[in-house]
């Protein structure tokens, strides 16, 4: 849940680089912290995946609540954040992961796309991003529609994040 420390920390880290609340969906400004993302922040204040109930409180919860983190540090992996894709006019997608710690190793990812009726539209490994602690996992010829995408780290038979994206 998005709680007052959530809003403080972010507001600390105005107008520097930060891995974690920098998000180039919300960002006016890419590469910092502003006012994009504390206005994004501010709207969620009070809004979680368990609110308005306690997590002490709820039995048999998943304790990864978050879908789009994962701690693949029992791989010896870094802790990852999926933080959203881009599509280009092109037809390329562009998924973004993020390395909240450890140290991020691009080429230990992989990701298979396809259609939301099972079709293969492509498979791809992890690329540097714009800073060491972004892998980019790039995809071509994807068009507007509905997809699902399976993330899996150091080739584990099983996907670490899987998502549907509507895209348009």
């Amino acid at each position: 849940m998005v709680n007052i420390f959530d809003i403080a920390d972010a507001a600390l880290h105005y107008g520097q680089a930060d891995p974690y609340w920098d998000h180039s969906i919300f960002g006016v400004t890419p590469g910092v912290v502003d006012i994009g993302e504390i206005a994004t922040i501010a709207f969620y204040y009070g809004h979680g995946t368990t609110n308005p109930l306690a997590p002490g409180g709820l039995t048999g919860l998943d304790p990864q609540v978050d879908p789009y983190r994962s701690d693949l540090t029992f791989q010896t992996g870094p802790v990852v954040y999926y933080q959203g894709g881009l599509r280009t006019g092109s037809n390329q997608l562009s998924l973004k992961l993020l390395a909240l710690s450890g140290t991020m190793n691009p080429s230990q990812f992989t990701a298979a796309l396809t259609t939301d009726s099972g079709t293969a539209v492509g498979t791809s490994t992890g690329v540097a991003g714009s800073a060491p602690s972004i892998a980019l996992l790039n995809f071509s010829g994807v068009a507007t529609g509905a997809y699902k995408v399976q993330i899996t780290f150091n080739s584990a038979s099983q996907a670490f994040i899987s998502l549907r994206l509507t895209l348009s």
